[in-house]
């Protein structure tokens, strides 16, 4: 299948963004290698384009020379091994923090007002919805 020239851009960009955050370059990454750094690189690549992009299945198995169902078993794992290996943790986390920059400021104006020491906790419940009054356009339902 042909792979179009807007989602070859997405690839590349997103190829960039998980070179970065694992250290390893493209090659290592789009090799058929079954090295563990590898293989968990490719599974961060499939979900950060799936969570970002919603590319179809097929597409990205045609980027990354592979079957259909690898993508989906990639992307079903990074949700289910979150939770018992540290390194897929650690790309998810950084993975979930970049997929929208608003959410992003959301989180940070949370987590002040959280750690704000000299709030009680009734304060922090007004502030935070406060923050949820002035940003309820912007948060997704």
């Amino acid at each position: 299948m042909r792979i179009s020239v807007e989602n070859k851009k997405i690839f590349e960009e997103s190829l960039g963004l998980v070179c970065k955050m694992t250290g390893l370059n493209k090659t290592d990454i789009l090799s058929k290698s079954r090295i563990r750094h590898f293989v968990v690189a490719r599974k961060i690549l499939v979900y950060y384009m799936k969570l970002n992009y919603n590319l179809s299945w097929v597409d990205m198995a045609d980027m990354l020379n592979r079957d259909h169902a690898t993508m989906i078993y990639y992307y079903k794992c990074v949700n289910d091994e979150y939770m018992y290996d540290k390194d897929i943790r650690g790309l998810k986390f950084r993975v979930d923090l970049t997929d929208d920059i608003g959410r992003v400021k959301l989180r940070k104006k949370i987590l002040t007002i959280f750690n704000h020491k000299p709030f009680t906790k009734p304060q922090k419940v007004n502030a935070l919805l406060d923050l949820i009054e002035d940003e309820k356009e912007n948060i997704p339902c």
